[in-house]
């Protein structure tokens, strides 16, 4: 069974997506700030790791960095939710195995259509 680690995920949305991965066979893990996010993927080894992020792109970066550094998870592939950001800082997040960032408000046929392209 595959599995997806979501990060830092509202409530509202944290659900919503459960329920439609769990749906598809997917087992949903959850991991609320860096630390548990950190400690959940090494021990769990996901095969996605979703992160909706509110507004504070420095805890994202730092969170990043350490998965970067970790070479059991370097290459875990990462889809990102969140604000409007510039171009350039997409670009950055693709050094660290960001495949899809998504600006809220998200269109989700095309947001699930890329997480089962990616878990297949």
């Amino acid at each position: 069974m595959k599995k997806v680690l979501l990060i830092d995920a509202s409530p509202m949305f944290r659900e919503f997506l459960k329920e439609k991965l769990v749906a598809e066979q997917v087992n949903v893990e959850y991991a609320v700030g860096n630390r548990d996010a950190y400690t959940k993927m090494i021990t769990t080894l996901p095969d996605l790791i979703i992160i909706d992020v509110e507004s504070d792109i420095t805890s994202l970066q730092e969170f990043l960095l350490k998965k970067h550094d970790d070479p059991n998870a370097k290459k875990i592939p990462i889809i990102i939710s969140g604000p409007d950001i510039p171009r350039h800082h997409v670009a950055t997040l693709a050094q660290f195995a960001v495949v899809k960032y998504f600006t809220k408000p998200i269109k989700f046929d095309i947001f699930f259509e890329s997480i089962g392209k990616i878990l297949k």
